[in-house]
C-alpha cells in the first residue's frame, strides 16, 4: 500500500520530519510518487528498528548495572580492608 509520508507518520505516531529522517536512513521505503512510501514495508522496518534499539538499550543497561556492581564490590572490599587494618 502506498501512502503519503505524512500518512505513514500518522500511522507510526511520529512527526513528518522524523518520517523523512527514516526515509534517509533507509527504514521508510520510498514509493514511485513524490513524498510517498510503501506503508507495509516501512512499518515492518520501523518495528524492526525499534526492537533493535530496545535491545541495544537493554544491553547497555545490563553493562552499566554490572559495572555499578563491580564498583560497589570494590568499595565494600576496600572498606573491609580498612576496617581489618585498623584492628
Amino acid at each position: 500500500m502506498i501512502v503519503s509520508v505524512s500518512g505513514a507518520a500518522k500511522v507510526l505516531g511520529i512527526t513528518d520530519r522524523r518520517m523523512r529522517q527514516l526515509r534517509e536512513e533507509g527504514i521508510a521505503i520510498p514509493a514511485p510518487g513524490r513524498g510517498q512510501v510503501y506503508l507495509d514495508q516501512t512499518v515492518q522496518r520501523y518495528v524492526g528498528a525499534v526492537k533493535n534499539r530496545k535491545n541495544e538499550i537493554r544491553d547497555e543497561i545490563l553493562k552499566l548495572r554490572a559495572k555499578q556492581l563491580r564498583l560497589k564490590i570494590e568499595t565494600m572490599e576496600a572498606e573491609l580492608a580498612r576496617q581489618q587494618a585498623s584492628r
